[in-house]
């Protein structure tokens, strides 16, 4: 069983004889790529003609599991070869996809935390809000819709000389667009009955969840509809607790529930530890609305 070290270079020795012809002109580049709350070491294909372009990848760490689970390293080059063949010809009009008009009709935002992006934000359009950050994803067409996206890198930016306020603004818009209205839902309401009759005698924290109809990137509703939480707020006669659950939704206590923050950030911290995958958390933080002074970090 070759060590990563070694599979790292087998890969760059061989893996690039397991494509097809239409390979033969592409240079293989391997680079550390900064996803969500985490790193990664990408490998991809490029030709040298190309001045901008998005690359489907493959990573080299989903390649040494795959490798250390089936013991046969020709096995796991002809696998990812395959998938790189067919990312390539699913992604063959790419360069239709990084135009100025295709970005501001297809880019939305996303929040990420900033603690645990720091390396990434250093090369991807942001904004910063609170101890977060505003990010943007280009959603791209496939058959049922638009079910994957890119991310917004700053040479993007430079190189198609995008207007930052309309960027921002098309964002919120096409935010809306794909992924529906704001939805709020007493957590009590979506328990089974079964395990309700559960819990102790003691009458539970009433949390309520908001998130956006289609139930994805729904945290990012407290940045791009802040109105939202002034309506929530006026109609629980409440200021509120914003706890960050994962980044396609946030948990609203009304602030009279509970007045121990500490014991708010420890239910967010083990949420974050024990639950979420580690591309879906968002921040360790607590936040709170106030009808006077609006969103705060605690």
């Amino acid at each position: 069983m070759l060590t990563m070290n070694e599979f790292k270079e087998a890969v760059t020795k061989d893996f690039k004889r397991f494509l097809d012809e239409s390979f033969k002109d592409k240079e293989m580049i391997m680079y550390p790529l900064y996803k969500m709350n985490i790193a990664k070491t990408a490998i991809s294909f490029k030709s040298s003609h190309e001045e901008m372009s998005i690359m489907p990848v493959v990573y080299l760490e989903d390649m040494y599991q795959f490798y250390k689970d089936t013991g046969n390293l020709n096995y796991t080059f002809a696998q990812f070869a395959c998938t790189v063949q067919t990312k390539f010809f699913k992604n063959r009009h790419f360069s239709d996809w990084i135009t100025a008009e295709y970005i501001y009709e297809h880019v939305y935002i996303q929040l990420v935390g900033n603690e645990r992006n720091a390396d990434f934000l250093k090369d991807h359009v942001h904004i910063n809000f609170m101890d977060l950050s505003v990010i943007f994803r280009i959603a791209l067409p496939a058959e049922d819709g638009y079910n994957s996206s890119y991310l917004l890198r700053q040479t993007h930016m430079d190189y198609l000389q995008l207007d930052m306020d309309y960027l921002r603004q098309k964002a919120i818009q096409n935010y809306e667009h794909f992924f529906g209205m704001s939805q709020l839902v007493n957590i009590l309401d979506i328990i089974p009955k079964k395990l309700l009759s559960t819990l102790p005698e003691k009458k539970p924290l009433e949390f309520y969840v908001l998130t956006t109809q289609k139930k994805l990137f729904g945290a990012s509703i407290i940045y791009a509809f802040p109105e939202t939480l002034a309506h929530i707020s006026s109609e629980l006669d409440d200021d509120l607790y914003i706890l960050p659950s994962s980044i396609h939704e946030v948990l609203i206590l009304k602030a009279s529930e509970r007045r121990d923050v500490e014991g708010l950030r420890e239910i967010v911290c083990s949420v974050n530890e024990e639950s979420l995958p580690v591309d879906e958390i968002l921040s360790d933080s607590v936040y709170y609305y106030s009808r006077k002074s609006g969103l705060q970090l605690l």
